[in-house]
């Protein structure tokens, strides 16, 4: 099976990379803005891919590619998510390819609130940022142009990504704890549950999809860990498993209150400890409830840096 990868570079796409490695009889095609001189799989620019410089056909598309930012710089998140979707899309049908999955995001359903709400794949949107709203914009175009083209899409809607390599707010949190620096939580009474993802989840229903292909039918799908948890309750947990000397000062909810009524700081404090919540009732349905827990996820984490600690 011919399967092409935008974003192999990435943070996912890497990870994403080296379990599809391990599965038999697929030939990996990396699509990059330029050649890698170190890379042992197949590449082609993108220039070369929307020129058709390969015979190949391809028999599935994975499209990760993405500028990963709030906020519109110079036409980056239009080029970078809406017009490259739309291009790679509109090209699919001289590889003969009719099937493809785009990676969206959590936040085509608004930012982290104060409120306990739930998302379904149901739910109006409502992107806040610009990235989001690229994102929404594209997935809009997989809908309209796989009709069009008679191209079979699956949309997976990310939550909170963490694994090993990971860049995100996470990874700060997870690194300043790795160095004992304290951290602060707020009460569990206030409830603000986030839906985190643990990378092998991602490897888990892209291993999935390819072993089953007609699982790639149409869809859109909530993809995050078996049970949300607030980030204070994944900072303790890290904490623990690590065996962190990192202290953490637990805030109660008057003081939560308190800083929500200050201005520099309460975008702030909502964006990072804020609730955001993913109905992933799909996805536990398609996969029989085999989905890795973020407190499981954790653990893998740690012991995934300690092997290559000492490797």
């Amino acid at each position: 099976m011919n399967i092409a990868i935008t974003g192999g570079s990435g943070f996912i796409g890497q990870n994403l990379l080296n379990s599809l490695e391990k599965m038999n009889g697929l030939n990996l095609i990396l699509i990059q803005r330029r050649l890698s001189t170190k890379s042992v799989h197949n590449e082609l620019t993108f220039e070369d891919f929307f020129n058709v410089r390969t015979p190949k056909n391809i028999d599935l598309f994975i499209h990760l590619a993405s500028p990963n930012f709030d906020k519109e710089r110079k036409n980056e998140l239009k080029n970078g998510i809406v017009e490259l979707t739309k291009k790679i899309l509109n090209v699919l049908p001289k590889y003969n390819c009719n099937r493809f999955i785009f990676f969206s995001s959590i936040k085509v359903y608004g930012e982290s609130s104060i409120e306990n709400i739930i998302f379904s794949e149901q739910n109006e949107t409502n992107p806040i940022s610009d990235y989001a709203k690229a994102k929404l914009k594209a997935e809009n175009l997989v809908k309209e142009i796989s009709k069009k083209n008679s191209i079979n899409f699956l949309i997976y809607r990310l939550s909170f990504v963490f694994g090993k390599k990971m860049k995100s707010h996470i990874g700060l949190i997870t690194k300043l704890m790795d160095n004992s620096i304290p951290l602060i939580a707020f009460n569990e009474k206030l409830n603000l549950k986030k839906s985190f993802l643990y990378i092998d989840n991602i490897k888990q229903i892209i291993a999935f999809n390819i072993l089953n292909i007609d699982s790639i039918n149409n869809e859109i799908i909530n993809l995050s860990d078996k049970e949300p948890l607030s980030l204070s309750e994944f900072i303790h947990l890290y904490k623990k498993n690590i065996k962190s000397k990192s202290l953490v000062f637990n805030l109660n909810e008057i003081l939560f209150k308190i800083f929500l009524k200050i201005p520099i700081i309460n975008n702030l404090i909502v964006k990072i400890y804020g609730s955001f919540q993913m109905d992933n009732k799909k996805i536990k349905r398609i996969l029989n409830g085999d989905i890795i827990s973020t407190n499981e996820g954790i653990k893998r984490l740690i012991k995934e840096r300690n092997n290559d600690k000492y490797s």
